[in-house]
């Protein structure tokens, strides 16, 4: 698919997918801009596993182990593209912003989802949920 391409779907594509520090239950600058300039819709859930990367998570889409990542879906602002470039920026070079498939409220519904392409020796983030996850991991470390 070329590039052009490509960038025409995504900006198409009026649905975000967050499935870690982006989601409502975060304050960071990020998840407040998400918050402000999107309409939330409603949790999704999405083919691949989720990683432990410390402070913050990384998804593989699609992976041949096929467990799932839960998430949030919003409908992105009329205009998305200062929002987009603003979340490129936040998730950083390591991520790729693409067009996959989430499974929600609307039956199978293609959203914009960040995500890894590969990172070795990250600990794998059990049943998906890293809202979840995180609380437990980060309660252990003070008791």
């Amino acid at each position: 698919m070329s590039y052009t391409l490509l960038t025409r779907k995504l900006m198409s594509t009026p649905i975000i997918f967050v499935y870690g520090t982006l989601r409502l239950e975060y304050a960071n600058e990020a998840a407040k801009r998400i918050q402000t300039e999107c309409t939330y819709l409603g949790q999704g859930v999405a083919k691949g596993e989720l990683l432990d990367l410390g402070p913050y998570p990384g998804a593989i889409i699609n992976n041949p182990y096929l467990t799932i990542i839960h998430g949030q879906c919003f409908l992105l602002p009329q205009n998305p593209d200062p929002l987009l470039a603003f979340l490129d920026d936040y998730e950083g070079p390591e991520y790729r912003r693409e067009i996959h498939d989430i499974y929600s409220w609307r039956g199978i519904t293609p959203a914009i989802i960040y995500h890894l392409d590969a990172y070795p020796n990250a600990q794998p983030v059990p049943e998906g949920d890293w809202y979840t996850y995180q609380s437990q991991r980060d309660s252990k470390k003070l008791s």
